[in-house]
């Protein structure tokens, strides 16, 4: 995962496209808000940034391969693209050992309709 991480920050071009580790411990009023495709969305507090949503990736990330770590990789793609919901950093629950990807909060309801409205548009 650290690899994950400076890889990316090494190849940002603009500030918008850094991602960083992000402590649990920085996250407060933690709610379970439903389940993706993909995991478990929880919506909380950034402690130190703004309200974020978090999309819980499978245990499989644990071991920094697989497709976790690809779909990282290619929401960072897309917003380094202009196309997606700001991708902040990751961060790690210390109780499940899971990964989350830090997400801004979609604002319309969640990232599969985001970018079907923004990727597709009327």
């Amino acid at each position: 995962m650290d690899k994950f991480i400076q890889d990316a920050q090494l190849n940002a071009n603009y500030p918008r496209e850094i991602i960083e580790w992000i402590p649990y411990d920085r996250f407060k009023d933690v709610k379970q808000i439903g389940r993706g495709g993909f995991g478990t969305i929880h919506y909380s507090r950034w402690i130190d940034g703004q309200i974020t949503r978090w999309d819980i990736i499978n245990k499989q990330c644990h071991k920094c391969h697989g497709n976790s770590l690809k779909n990282m990789a290619i929401h960072l793609k897309m917003q380094n693209e202009g196309a997606s919901i700001k991708f902040y950093g990751i961060t790690q629950d210390p109780e499940t050992h899971s990964y989350s990807m830090i997400l801004e909060d979609a604002s319309e309801g969640n990232l599969r309709e985001y970018l079907k409205i923004n990727l597709i548009g009327d």
